[in-house]
């Protein structure tokens, strides 16, 4: 893809991938360093080497089960390391493209996935908690500036598309996000004062509005919702 665009005008590649959602065929390259045998010294009883966990179920997790905690945690991390190696090779591609257009490349993710923090595996509970809708936002901007900056502005997933619609000068009239260039280049502190966010498992549901000060949670049952507002709210 990269050799048929990147001699244009104007592109935009967008690459979705899955491979942080179970299961995780991840390569032992990438699981070696989060699950090597530990050696034990004399004195203590030897180990059971801890095993990948490929296939986290979603659902309830036992709290007291610290082995089973450590599995699901190493075995996304091991799954985090493959995908940042993938990325680092993308990068490392676009800077040898033979192109003189600078690139804009921003990397996020559409949810968040629980790993046993709040007794439950992935989209398994109706709770809007910190590890759910707590998102990577990274943008690298042409020519490599600000690099390295943090933002503590507010952002929300519908700011993606008016940002990509103010890179490529078109006009979205009816969407709702905000763009995050001006965030980018230091041109304002701040695109919206809160966040609105929801999730939902079964007919249980969460919303949640947050500032930087606080946040409002507001759990509801779906099935004392009417069909049409239901639908309009999900």
């Amino acid at each position: 893809a990269l050799d048929r665009w990147t001699n244009r005008g104007d592109w935009l590649l967008w690459v979705d991938v899955a491979m942080l959602i179970p299961p995780w065929d991840t390569p032992d390259e990438f699981l070696a360093p989060y699950f090597q045998e530990e050696q034990a010294d004399e004195e203590e009883e030897e180990l059971e080497p801890l095993e990948p966990l490929n296939d986290a179920t979603a659902g309830p997790v036992d709290p007291e089960d610290g082995e089973l905690f450590l599995r699901i945690q190493c075995s996304y991390a091991a799954a985090v390391k493959r995908l940042d190696d993938g990325l680092g090779r993308l990068l490392e591609r676009l800077d040898a493209a033979d192109t003189d257009e600078e690139v804009l490349v921003i990397f996020t993710s559409d949810c968040g996935f629980a790993l046993g923090e709040h007794g439950y595996v992935g989209p398994a509970s109706p709770h809007t908690h910190e590890e759910a809708v707590h998102l990577p936002l990274i943008l690298c901007l042409p020519g490599g500036d600000a690099a390295g900056r943090r933002v503590p502005a507010l952002t929300s997933a519908a700011d993606l598309a008016t940002t990509l619609a103010d890179v490529f000068g078109a006009e979205l009239p009816s969407a709702h996000g905000r763009t995050l260039l001006p965030l980018a280049y230091r041109e304002a502190e701040e695109v919206r004062p809160y966040v609105c966010s929801g999730a939902a498992a079964g007919d249980a549901a969460e919303w949640s509005l947050r500032t930087h000060e606080w946040a409002f949670l507001l759990p509801l049952s779906l099935i004392h919702i009417s069909e049409p507002t239901r639908q309009a709210e999900i």
